[in-house]
């Protein structure tokens, strides 16, 4: 019989003799830093666990929180709960940014007591990141507009001191539906050293946003990502943020207004091309408003770029003039494109027309890729025309099953000669979720985001030495064709 007890058989050291550092090591791999569920299991093992996790300020810096109409209990008590909780969770993270992750589903004012939790966010000061969901279907936005309206009261009571003061992330999504004039935005007074800001909303009513566009936090901003319809103002947000975020190296702007706008007069002592040297990574609408926005900007340190649908609806067609316009970008600003995303925006021409005169590009994501031609014909383009010398990963997916032949065609393509730097083909990888974080967009940097190597020529295809390491053919959830390979 195998003897467990460590005091019958001593050569067998007991779980507590694990240095602490290694057990820390172990919470960590196993994710207890954000999921809340899993940490509480945890500390209800054995008290040992329990005094080594509360002693790890770390663990303790997080909370993610729904809230639907559905009470079995008393609204009040309930939010009065959640503040208790949250107070003494976050009362073990020491002197740590806290981050809060809070989804509000309610639509029934009269069983919603906000001022219960608004006034414990505008109380905490350590806020590190934010990040809100306006209910989920967008019925409601009352909660949201009361905590900023919250917030700048806070702001005028001790105008020596902003509400949150070391917020560096905020969020904002309320993506189905309209966020209302009611919203006053004056981030500026709320948190002046953000360094993240996304807000994701399908429309903004009231011209809220033409309101406060000069109220955002730009010069300390390095990374924003706004998507909703604007009437009339989608171009002059581009260039004011261009003007005042200097320190910007992720821009986004994502499903605006359908109705065209005209381009306005530059910023005061500005003229066009705007230039803007920090921005590496950019994702715009396939839109005549973003058109007229790449025409008349230069941005030399783009490495990464990606284009999407424009609107949701009575946008003007395009044709070839955005895979022109963005070839005339990467001239003027003499940059390289590392990493390219591509939606079913462009035609067949224009896709070719856009691989073509950016040989650089090292990873590649294509979405919904076989509506582009009937029987795999876009892979068999790319390798005909011997687009992509440079390309390193590559991954095409669809929300659609993809017919055999289109299987085929993406076989053909990254199984050509002198095309994939390694042989082992596998069956599976690992889940969706690892396979988006290889593209290197949403998350950390990607491995392509740096300074491009000096080229080894392959003489195969002339090329950089090396070839593919990577390749994903995704439908759904599924996986019907995944390829890796060592770089060099």
């Amino acid at each position: 019989m195998l003897v467990l007890n460590s005091q019958q058989n001593p050569s067998r050291p007991h779980i507590n003799r694990i240095p602490t550092e290694l057990l820390v090591l172990v919470f960590e791999f196993l994710g207890v830093d954000w999921n809340s569920n899993l940490l509480i299991l945890a500390c209800r093992v054995c008290k040992h666990w329990r005094d080594i996790l509360h002693a790890q300020a770390r663990f303790w810096t997080s909370i993610c929180a729904v809230f639907k109409d559905q009470f079995e209990e008393d609204p009040h008590q309930i939010f009065k709960n959640f503040v208790n909780c949250s107070k003494h969770w976050y009362g073990r993270a020491g002197d740590r940014p806290l981050t809060l992750r809070l989804l509000v589903g309610i639509t029934n004012k009269r069983m919603w007591p906000f001022k219960i939790l608004n006034d414990y966010l505008v109380s905490e000061h350590r806020w590190g990141e934010l990040e809100f969901y306006v209910d989920d279907e967008g019925r409601n936005p009352m909660w949201f507009g009361n905590l900023i309206q919250t917030a700048l009261n806070q702001r005028k009571k001790r105008p020596d001191r902003p509400c949150w003061p070391n917020l560096r992330v905020l969020k904002i999504l309320a993506s189905w539906g309209p966020l209302r004039s009611s919203v006053n935005l004056n981030l500026n007074e709320i948190c002046p050293n953000l360094q993240e800001l996304k807000l994701l909303v399908k429309q903004w009513e009231g011209c809220t946003l033409q309101n406060t566009i000069e109220q955002f936090p730009l010069a300390s901003l390095t990374r924003l990502k706004f998507s909703g319809h604007t009437a009339g103002i989608t171009i002059a947000f581009f260039f004011h943020a261009l003007t005042h975020g200097k320190n910007l190296e992720y821009f986004a702007m994502l499903k605006v207004d359908p109705s065209q706008e005209a381009l306005p007069p530059p910023p005061t002592g500005r003229t066009y091309p705007i230039v803007h040297n920090r921005i590496r990574h950019l994702a715009v609408a396939n839109h005549v408003n973003v058109l007229k926005m790449l025409q008349n900007t230069t941005l030399p340190a783009l490495a990464t770029f990606k284009l999407q649908e424009g609107s949701d609806g009575g946008g003007q067609p395009i044709g070839s003039a955005m895979p022109e316009a963005i070839e005339a970008l990467v001239n003027r600003s003499q940059c390289q494109i590392l990493d390219l995303r591509v939606d079913k925006v462009l035609d067949k021409t224009g896709l070719l027309h856009l691989l073509r005169v950016l040989p650089t590009v090292r990873a590649v994501v294509l979405s919904n890729p076989h509506a582009w031609d009937p029987v795999g014909g876009i892979y068999d383009a790319i390798d005909k025309m011997d687009l992509l010398p440079n390309l390193r990963s590559i991954l095409c997916k669809s929300e659609n099953w993809y017919r055999r032949d289109d299987v085929d065609a993406f076989r053909r393509l990254v199984e050509g000669p002198g095309r994939f730097a390694g042989s082992d083909q596998i069956e599976r990888v690992g889940s969706v979720e690892v396979l988006e974080m290889r593209t290197g967009w949403t998350g950390p940097p990607s491995r392509y985001d740096i300074e491009p190597k000096p080229p080894q020529k392959d003489p195969a295809r002339g090329g950089e030495k090396g070839g593919l390491e990577e390749a994903f053919l995704m439908a759904g959830s599924g996986i019907l064709y995944a390829r890796i390979g060592s770089l060099w």
